[in-house]
């Protein structure tokens, strides 16, 4: 009897295995089904749900900030370091070949150059490594200095087979940021940071 009685009183209860009636809902017999429906649900954000939009936003503040950024130091330092390995490779073919390789520069890129048999320098060619390049985007050569001397418009260095290197810097430029490729006889062939090089001297 006492179930009964609270089955009739509490017809909505959890001892029935049925959830709480919404707030319009009708309690009465006439109301087939007191369930709530989906419209009737006011559902929020889960802590879950709210991580990952903030997430997703970082992310994308992140990619506009990249995007806005056109002076990448590391797009900068990755070229000089692509450009003095391609130089030690030329340096390095000259010494085994015993022939005299060039490099010449130019603004947008830079490119090969070997001693033919017929005594003129002329580009490198069926190179993978030694091939033509150009630099990417908006990367510039702004600069070649030759034992102390700034060069015109298409300078050159030359490497002869002895491993003896004339002292140069190559400025590699884009928006603000800089690096430089150095080369001499004593000091090698390297890409240097000129922020770090000012602040070690």
């Amino acid at each position: 009897m006492t179930s009964m009685v609270l089955r009739k009183s509490y017809p909505y209860s959890m001892i029935d295995g049925l959830e709480a009636p919404c707030a319009g809902a009708r309690n009465d017999a006439a109301s087939t089904d007191l369930r709530c429906t989906p419209w009737q649900r006011s559902r929020g954000f889960t802590f879950i749900e709210l991580v990952v939009v903030m997430l997703l936003l970082a992310i994308m503040a992140g990619m506009i900030v990249v995007n806005l950024n056109p002076s990448d130091p590391a797009d900068v330092r990755q070229e000089a370091e692509r450009l003095a390995l391609l130089i030690q490779a030329a340096q390095q073919e000259a010494i085994l070949q015993g022939h005299v390789y060039a490099i010449t520069l130019e603004r947008r890129g830079y490119h090969f150059l070997r001693l033919n048999q017929k005594g003129a320098l002329a580009r490198v060619s069926q190179d993978e490594v030694l091939r033509a390049r150009e630099l990417p985007g908006d990367m510039r050569i702004s600069a070649v200095e030759v034992d102390g001397k700034l060069q015109g418009e298409t300078p050159g260095i030359v490497l002869l087979p002895s491993g003896q290197l004339p002292v140069f810097t190559i400025t590699l430029r884009k928006g603000t940021s800089r690096w430089h490729v150095t080369g001499s006889t004593a000091g090698g062939i390297k890409p240097t940071d000129p922020l770090e090089a000012h602040a070690a001297s």
